[in-house]
């Protein structure tokens, strides 16, 4: 069993994945897992500590699974993906902008969009054999309404929200559309990570703001 020095102390992400199991993301020490189907009690023991990654600290930020069950998370040193060969670490060495990656939102191709702690936009890689390919960058030149990306989530219909500090920008059919306060938002500052959609088609972000586009 992990010792109480091994556990998490912080949790700050959590994903229920589709077998079951807790993923639990530490403000410092990691990636911790819970699997009610192993043998005899159910304890929750290391994954991916800050000593796999040759850091002080780990701290995680997001996690996600995709549409082939590998598990993702959003850490201050890179970004993690876990497969049925264990896990791997990808940093700027991969390809990435910075190393502390504060988002990350799976596409059903298995590609990932991911956004960072600094101001750099929204970028969409994928893990091959090889490593890590980058697919895509936007930023305010190329479309988002800022840089600064808190939250990203998929509507029914497959397109792709942006929440950032200036509002919320759309990606559909490859155009953008923006909505601010002169659209009837209450505020452009988004919460990290605090969006969502539901089967209606509306898209749920920061304060209680619901925005639906048809």
């Amino acid at each position: 069993a992990a010792g109480s020095a091994d556990l998490p102390d912080r949790p700050y992400a959590l994903l229920r994945d589709r077998h079951g199991r807790m993923w639990i993301g530490d403000a410092g020490r990691g990636v911790h897992c819970l699997d009610p189907s192993r043998p005899g009690r159910a304890e929750i023991r290391p994954a991916y500590t800050a000593a796999d990654a040759g850091v002080p600290q780990l701290v995680v930020v997001h996690l996600a699974e995709d549409s082939r069950g590998r598990i993702w998370a959003a850490t201050n040193a890179g970004l993690l993906c876990r497969d049925e060969t264990g896990w791997r670490r990808f940093t700027t060495a991969d390809g990435l902008r910075h190393d502390y990656v504060t988002g990350v939102l799976p596409a059903g191709d298995g590609s990932c969009w991911i956004w960072y702690q600094e101001p750099l936009g929204l970028g969409r890689v994928a893990a091959t054999g090889a490593g890590l390919q980058a697919l895509a960058h936007y930023d305010s030149r190329t479309g988002l309404a800022s840089n600064r990306v808190y939250a990203a989530v998929f509507d029914r219909r497959g397109a792709l929200w942006i929440g950032g500090d200036r509002g919320v920008s759309r990606l559909r059919s490859g155009r953008w559309t923006h909505l601010g306060r002169s659209g009837g938002l209450v505020g452009e500052d988004c919460c990290a990570n605090g969006m969502g959609s539901d089967s209606d088609g509306d898209v749920w972000g920061g304060a209680g703001v619901t925005a639906a586009w048809p």
